[in-house]
């Protein structure tokens, strides 16, 4: 296994191909020291699918993780590719997203 492979093992979720706990981490900690620096504002989006555990139970694991899958490609497809989308518990995502704030728009 080359070490390319085993970085993406380490910060990937295996399932969806989204950032991990470990990298969004480390990609929030970075947003917010940008934000300190340039006066930007940081927003962080926690999603839940509502009684996900239902889809399970009624066909399967392998369709559940079907559509975990499908709503993780739908969700990055929303964000910008600056931005960070992560799973972080089997039916939960989080969205960190800069927030450039121009002079007409700070607060």
């Amino acid at each position: 296994m080359n070490f390319k492979r085993l970085s993406e093992l380490t910060l990937e979720d295996p399932l969806t191909g989204l950032v991990n706990q470990l990298l969004l981490h480390d990609r929030l900690s970075q947003a917010l020291m940008r934000s300190k620096r340039r006066g930007d504002r940081v927003a962080v989006f926690y999603i839940n699918l509502n009684d996900f555990s239902s889809i399970n139970e009624a066909h399967g694991f392998e369709v559940g993780n079907a559509v975990l899958c499908v709503v993780a490609r739908r969700l990055s497809a929303m964000i910008r590719t600056e931005d960070t989308l992560s799973r972080v518990g089997g039916d939960e995502f989080v969205a960190v997203l800069s927030i450039e704030m121009s002079s007409r728009w700070a607060l």
